[in-house]
């Protein structure tokens, strides 16, 4: 039997402070990309650069809505966010880059009751059947959205009174979508990604203005320090930083505001990572652009992308996931690909080489959602179980243990779940009752049992 595992781990801090009203930036392990001149992840700027120009629609056509949490979508044109198609519905999921959803059309047709999960870097959210979106974990920058920059070990309400149906968790600022279809985020800010103009951080939720187009969004994704919406035309408007192309409009200038990307219709699915963006059409192919320098785009090169690039042998895709430096698709077969760095194992190939181009998981089938962390990943299988690879150090695959492997490996005492999310290095599972239990690193209290203790098995959050 595996031996629960539960270590007190310390916290640690550096001199540099990361805005001005931090209490001070906690060191960040082993980050791909190391760090920027303001103490945060960097992603990767610098790298060389593959054509492409600003504009144009690419290929597909809005498909049919799907939906998550076994609810039905009510508008044709409707994207699933992170969903998988059981049956003609969609379980949601959630995870970084990946961070799961729904799909809806106008607030007439939202559906009643739905709940998301969501993981950042260091803390953890949820969209509750009923009432606002709660977040624990890390908060120097006030990604929780309470006001403060103290971490919480348990669930906390954000300031946001009425009920979110989407909720996203980068890695220093957090957004959600509530119910009139508007979108508000809150935290860190250095990038845009907030969308309010300016680089100011936020103590409070502020609402994200898109006056460019009188479509409204149906869904809200975080990546390290952009942001994206998906808007109810199928195309995708985005914002923050974009020093390797992330947020897909063509250049390498960080938008203080949301920005056109050029998938202008289709877009099924999406996913945000670091520095690298990834979607799924209605036809099935995916894209990935923005930084490449492990070969998360997928594409056969190394070579940044500005604009949207097709992943190389796609063109099946039901859902995606954007990691730090490495990416995901969950096939309609049920099987998985995964591409990029591979120095953990986190590609599932059962090897450590890295892959500019999709590799099977290895024994992995009946999946159905797929989610992408920084250096592990994890994936949902239809019987409710979860999987988990790549690494360990901090018990983040949930085995029992602390070795980390390139094959999945089941989560022991879980289940059944009917979503996921993946952080830098915890994870979490909603599972069906409507309980989250998490388990991996918790010395910023990620996840959410009321301690700073890390699990290597799921420990259920407290305060929900």
């Amino acid at each position: 039997m595996a031996r629960f595992l539960r270590r007190k781990l310390g916290f640690t801090f550096t001199s540099v402070s990361l805005f001005s009203l931090s209490c001070g930036a906690r060191s960040l392990p082993d980050w791909p990309y190391g760090l920027d001149a303001l103490g945060e992840p960097s992603d990767g700027a610098g790298g060389r650069t593959s054509g492409g120009t600003p504009g144009g629609s690419l290929g597909g056509t809005p498909g049919g809505g799907l939906a998550s949490g076994g609810k039905s979508a009510p508008v044709g044109g409707a994207m699933g966010v992170g969903g998988s198609e059981t049956g003609g519905t969609s379980d949601g999921g959630a995870g970084l880059g990946g961070f799961g959803g729904q799909s809806m059309g106008g607030e007439e047709n939202l559906p009643a009751q739905i709940q998301e999960l969501s993981t950042g870097y260091f803390h953890t959210c949820l969209a509750p059947e009923e009432g606002p979106a709660r977040c624990w974990g890390a908060n120097d920058s006030n990604q929780l959205g309470a006001g403060t920059f103290s971490d919480s070990a348990m669930p906390l309400d954000p300031m946001l009174a009425d009920s979110a149906y989407f909720v996203s968790g980068g890695y220093f600022h957090s957004c959600a979508m509530i119910r009139d279809q508007s979108v508000w985020c809150w935290g860190a800010n250095s990038g845009g990604e907030l969308g309010q103009g300016d680089t100011d951080l936020r103590l409070t939720p502020m609402r994200v203005s898109f006056p460019d187009t009188p479509k409204r969004a149906v869904a809200v994704r975080t990546g390290a320090r952009h942001t994206c919406a998906l808007l109810e035309d199928g195309s995708l408007s985005c914002w923050g930083a974009n020093s390797t192309g992330q947020l897909g409009n063509g250049y390498q200038s960080d938008e203080f505001a949301p920005v056109a990307s050029a998938l202008r219709e289709g877009v099924r699915d999406y996913s945000l990572g670091d520095g690298h963006t990834c979607a799924v059409l209605a036809s099935g192919e995916a894209l990935c652009w923005g930084q490449n320098a492990f070969g998360q785009l997928g594409n056969s090169s190394q070579f940044i992308a500005l604009v949207p690039a097709a992943v190389r042998g796609i063109t099946d895709a039901k859902q995606i996931s954007a990691g730090c430096g490495h990416s995901c698709a969950l096939l309609r077969d049920g099987s998985a690909r995964c591409w990029g760095l591979n120095v953990d194992g986190q590609l599932g190939s059962a090897t450590n080489e890295e892959s500019r181009v999709p590799v099977p998981v290895a024994g992995l089938e009946n999946v159905a959602e797929i989610r992408a962390g920084c250096w592990h990943t994890c994936a949902r299988l239809e019987d409710g179980s979860v999987q988990c690879w790549g690494r360990n150090g901090s018990g983040q695959l949930g085995d029992g243990g602390l070795e980390s492997h390139n094959v999945p490996k089941p989560v022991l005492g879980l289940g059944p779940v009917r979503a996921i999310a993946v952080g830098a290095n915890h994870s979490c599972g909603l599972l069906e009752d409507g309980t989250v239990s998490c388990w991996g690193d918790n010395t910023r209290g990620q996840l959410g049992d009321d301690s700073f203790y890390s699990s290597s098995l799921p420990v259920l959050v407290q305060g929900l």
